[in-house]
């Protein structure tokens, strides 16, 4: 079984893995195979992990997915969603007041409406 993603720098997919292979195997190579095409990386072969059915510790024994590097989005009609979302015809459109202003230590501080975030760094969750 063979499941691949092309995924380019900074791009980001939520993926659901059905493990139902166990007739199969019961160990499976995850693996992250860069696009140079778009981006260096000193470990292009070492990007991967294991996914294990049960209490199997084994190591796969299959190979990579054999690709042809490009620099290339996934065909979005490989894209199928797992909750179906239709976007409704209303429309919003809003103009915001956005401005920047620099202190006298350099530091840029950005403003939506005339307010700006301001974070208590030491608990940045409150």
């Amino acid at each position: 079984m063979s499941l691949h993603l092309t995924n380019g720098v900074g791009q980001r997919y939520d993926i659901i893995v059905t493990a139902d292979q166990e007739d199969v195997a019961t160990d499976f190579w995850m693996r992250a195979i860069p696009q140079v095409a778009c981006s260096e990386n000193d470990s292009t072969d070492n990007i991967r992990g294991i996914v294990h059915y049960g209490t199997s510790t084994g190591t796969p024994d299959t190979t990579g997915y054999s690709y042809t590097d490009a620099c290339i989005d996934e065909d979005s009609s490989n894209l199928v969603p797992y909750l179906a979302l239709d976007a409704s015809d209303n429309t919003y459109s809003d103009e915001e007041g956005v401005t920047v202003t620099k202190n006298t230590d350099g530091f840029f501080r950005w403003y939506l409406n005339d307010s700006t975030m301001a974070l208590d760094w030491e608990s940045p969750v409150c």
